[in-house]
């Protein structure tokens, strides 16, 4: 009877210490403490003092992470604010190579912002639920868009972009699909 109890207690343990370490990685709230002055619950208490420093960690990362967004977004807007005054017909047409310059430097503060705001999104990406924000757009015009945004950076390497992408309709993240464009290209 002594071995029997002695077998599930520890069996019992060992099972408390196994799911302990199945949700450290997942970062979700271990279970009870291993009870115990053995390696078992030596071992348990070394999980949960990592889940706690991974928590704190993730908090840390969390607040440097918006504190970034925050800090390079402030510019960028003022940035695009300018940009906007600069592309007002009130204060008369840009000559076409200033005004393809605003657009593309418009078009690429607004990735830039986005990608920002991205950031604060950090953790949806870790446990996969970032937004995808669908709707119908045309291929040829998103690639346009964003090959217009690194036309000067391939021009300074004596390259020519052209976009041979037809006109299809689709529904995607206008964003996102700007973002892949942008890294193949780019790359």
């Amino acid at each position: 009877i002594m071995g029997g109890l002695f077998l599930f207690d520890i069996t019992r343990r060992l099972s408390i210490l196994v799911q302990n370490a199945q949700l450290l990685p997942k970062l979700l709230p271990l279970n009870e403490q291993v009870t115990g002055n053995d390696e078992l619950s030596y071992l348990d208490s070394v999980l949960h003092d990592a889940a706690s420093e991974l928590r704190m960690a993730s908090e840390q990362r969390r607040y440097l992470m918006e504190m970034v967004a925050h800090d390079i977004r402030s510019p960028l807007m003022s940035s695009q604010v300018s940009l906007e005054v600069l592309s007002d017909k009130r204060i008369g047409e840009l000559p076409a190579m200033a005004k393809r310059q605003v657009d593309a430097l418009t078009t690429n503060i607004r990735r830039v912002i986005a990608l920002t705001t991205d950031l604060l999104e950090v953790d949806k990406l870790d446990v996969g639920n970032m937004e995808v924000n669908k709707e119908l757009i045309d291929i040829f015009d998103v690639a346009e868009e964003n090959i217009t945004g690194l036309a000067e950076l391939a021009k300074k390497k004596n390259i020519t972009l052209v976009n041979e992408c037809t006109h299809i309709k689709t529904m995607a993240d206008r964003l996102r699909l700007g973002q892949v464009i942008t890294n193949i290209v780019s790359n």
